[in-house]
């Protein structure tokens, strides 16, 4: 990969994290309403009661991000550029025999990756699930989209870092890469790649709070709390 692309993808990673911490310093911890604990009965009967996620529908989660059918479109189609775009790793032929390699090895990157999240989130006790933005306004959703790409819920609802979310898609390219691409390959090509992946959960937020609908966030702290006085969806 040339030294522009991991320039562009670490300067958009960048401008993904540094619009938050500023924005977080630019406003006092007092400046926020926390959901769980407001005394507004009209704001709890708009947000319900958030429940944690059962063991077994976090297994079912793990098993349709691992295995389902968006988890195999996906890969066939980050196998596809691989193959026909990028020629990645060189050493594979441009064959049905070759698109099956990398589709194989794309397969098992998602595989660890998932089973790093859903492990990392069993041990820690949070909740990785996307839920929509509390608040009105691209401005606010689009943030919002691009923090839960690095933050889970606890047991209470409220928002936490995650590192399930922000490490794992990292761990299953740098194994895949190092174990099971042919050569000596670098480590560095597999950071690379959950760079992107980074890159792609964000994308693919902003789809779940713009266009796919996922759950309403209910009860707790979202990322960034919530002002007084501001609506709320």
């Amino acid at each position: 990969m040339p030294r522009s692309g991991s320039a562009i993808v670490l300067a958009a990673l960048a401008a993904m994290v540094l619009p938050l911490s500023a924005s977080a310093e630019r406003r006092p911890p007092e400046a926020f309403t926390l959901i769980a604990n407001t005394d507004s009965a009209s704001a709890r009967a708009e947000f319900g009661a958030y429940e944690f996620p059962s063991a077994r529908r976090q297994l079912r989660t793990w098993a349709m991000n691992a295995t389902g059918p968006w988890a195999v479109a996906g890969n066939f189609v980050g196998a596809s550029w691989r193959h026909w775009a990028t020629d990645e790793p060189a050493e594979w032929d441009t064959d049905a025999r070759g698109l099956a390699r990398r589709f194989g090895t794309a397969s098992l990157s998602t595989f660890i990756g998932e089973t790093t999240l859903s492990l990392s989130s069993a041990a820690l006790r949070q909740d990785a699930n996307y839920y929509r933005c509390p608040r009105t306004g691209f401005g606010p959703r689009a943030r919002h989209a691009v923090a839960m790409a690095f933050m889970a819920r606890d047991p209470q609802g409220n928002a936490v870092f995650s590192p399930g979310k922000t490490f794992s898609p990292f761990v299953g390219p740098v194994i895949v890469v190092t174990a099971f691409y042919p050569g000596a390959q670098s480590w560095k090509g597999g950071l690379l790649s959950g760079a992107y992946g980074l890159l792609i959960n964000a994308g693919w937020n902003a789809a779940r709070e713009f266009v796919v609908q996922a759950p309403p966030w209910r009860s707790g702290r979202p990322p960034g709390g919530l002002v007084e006085g501001e609506a709320t969806r």
